[in-house]
């Protein structure tokens, strides 16, 4: 068990390492680092939530037990499962937010495009119908 908790410590490293370096991209609005992270974060937090499984099973059926020891473990363990479920919202909520913006381009784009038909020096009537080929 104890190689497995030396496991877990490197695992809890990694995440809080991974998981400061996702929050800054997300205030940096550094959508593909986020996406680079998050995907990382993810990986890395399952691992840790696996290892975390197998130290609970072997820690409950150990003969020494010790449930003072045992439950501080698991508390400190819940406060990574916090985090990992902020991270998620966190995400989620940009990816929209990035969502929203893309939308919000294309409309700009259409908008723009729309205006500078209009700045061309042609007669109304040869947009309405439909002749943007340059042809008369």
């Amino acid at each position: 068990m104890e190689a497995l908790k030396r496991k877990r410590t490197q695992f809890r490293r990694a995440f809080t390492s991974y998981a400061d370096t996702f929050e800054k991209a997300i205030s940096n609005k550094e959508r593909a680092l986020a996406d680079r992270k998050f995907i990382a974060l993810t990986e890395c937090a399952d691992e840790l939530f696996r290892c975390e499984a197998e130290i609970r099973d072997l820690w409950i059926e150990e003969s020494d037990f010790n449930e003072e020891a045992y439950q501080e473990d698991q508390d400190r363990m819940l406060t990574y499962r916090d985090r990992w479920a902020e991270m998620r919202n966190l995400y989620k909520d940009f990816s929209r937010m990035i969502k929203d913006n893309d939308n919000d381009d294309v409309s700009l784009v259409s908008a723009e495009s729309s205006i500078s038909k209009k700045r061309v020096d042609r007669p109304l009537s040869f947009w309405r119908e439909g002749r943007r080929d340059g042809g008369a």
